[in-house]
């Protein structure tokens, strides 16, 4: 009786270090893909005076892992979205072919790919209308830069033009060194 007593205390308590983690486990259930992202992902936002007075463009980024068949991979997953109706404006969304990250004054480049080449929906909920899912492979050493960085903004890069600069408004960085 007392080895049971143990037992669902471990239980306990290994369910209870679980919750503590940063991030998140979950099955893709079309395509048996596991993936693991941040539950503190960052937010980015940049205002589009040309556009809106009023509207912002967003970017959400968060390390992700995605295995399946036994092969896994870690990608930045770059969310894009907007409180912008570009339509009434006559304005397209831009087509992203790399992000740049500029972490504490250094500039990262990661050229993207679409999510849904991947999976059919994106990995987390985010809280605005999401108008593109890209990703990008990273390295090790760039996750480090990016977990002890003090400074970060972004900039989109389509074939034409660079978007105006994105200033960090939200998120947990620092966690992501357990990635």
């Amino acid at each position: 009786m007392r080895w049971l007593g143990i037992l669902v205390f471990l239980a306990i308590t290994a369910c209870a270090a679980s919750n503590n983690s940063p991030f998140v486990s979950t099955v893709d259930d079309q395509t048996g893909q596991s993936v693991v992202y941040a539950k503190s992902p960052l937010t980015f936002v940049a205002n589009r005076p040309n556009l809106s007075q009023v509207g912002k463009d967003y970017l959400v980024i968060s390390p992700l892992r995605a295995s399946i068949q036994g092969t896994s991979r870690n990608y930045l997953f770059f969310a894009l979205g907007s409180t912008i109706d570009r339509a009434l404006m006559d304005a397209s969304v831009p087509s992203v072919r790399s992000i740049i990250l500029r972490v504490d004054g250094q500039l990262m480049s990661f050229e993207t790919t679409k999510w849904s080449a991947l999976s059919r929906q994106a990995p987390f909920s985010v809280d605005l209308l999401v108008h593109e899912m890209l990703v990008a492979e990273f390295t090790q050493s760039e996750m480090a830069l990016i977990t002890r960085a003090d400074s970060l903004s972004a900039w989109l890069l389509d074939d034409n033009d660079r978007s105006p600069e994105y200033r960090l408004l939200g998120g947990d960085h620092k966690q992501w060194d357990q990635f």
